[in-house]
C-alpha cells in the first residue's frame, strides 16, 4: 500500500502541485481497502467539507489519473491509488466477487506491449490493463 509521504515525494520530484482538496482526496483513497466510486468518495469528503460538489471530486480524480497517481477502474467505475506511480504499465487484477484490486507492474508485459505498439507504429496513451476474475480469497467461495 502506498503512503501519503510517498505520493508527496513523487509529486515533488515531478513538479505536481498538490492542493488541499487533492491531498484530501488522496488521503481518503489511502484509507480504502478496495476501489471506491466518486460518489462514495464525495460522501467521505463531505464530512469535513460539506459544500464540496461531485464535479470537484471528478476534476481531482481526473488530475490524479493524468499524473499516474490514481487509476479509474473502467470495469467497476471506481477509483484507487496507484501503488507505483513511476511505473509505466499497470496490470490491475480486479475481483468480480469482493471488488479487491491487486496491482502489478511486470516489466516483461510492458516490453511486450511496447514492442507490439512499435511494430504497428502505435503510440500508447493509456497504459493500464484490467483483468477481471476471482481473487485467492474468493476462489473457493464462488462455484
Amino acid at each position: 500500500m502506498i503512503k501519503l509521504n510517498d505520493i508527496k515525494a513523487y509529486c515533488l520530484r515531478h513538479q505536481i502541485r498538490l492542493t488541499p482538496l487533492r491531498l484530501k482526496v488522496i488521503a481518503a483513497l489511502i484509507t480504502q481497502n478496495q476501489p471506491i466510486s466518486a460518489y462514495d468518495l464525495l460522501a467521505i469528503l463531505k464530512k469535513d467539507k460539506p459544500e464540496i460538489k461531485i464535479m470537484s471530486v471528478y476534476r481531482v480524480l481526473d488530475f490524479l489519473q493524468s499524473h499516474h497517481i490514481a487509476h479509474k477502474i473502467d470495469a467497476t467505475h471506481t477509483y484507487s491509488l496507484c501503488c507505483h506511480p513511476s511505473d509505466q504499465l499497470c496490470q490491475l487484477f480486479i475481483c468480480q466477487s469482493c471488488g479487491r484490486k491487486f496491482e502489478t507492474h511486470a516489466q516483461s508485459v510492458y516490453e511486450s506491449i511496447s514492442k507490439l505498439a512499435d511494430d504497428k507504429k502505435f503510440i500508447i496513451k493509456q497504459s493500464k490493463i484490467e483483468l477481471i476474475g476471482l481473487c485467492h480469497l474468493c476462489v473457493g467461495v464462488i462455484d
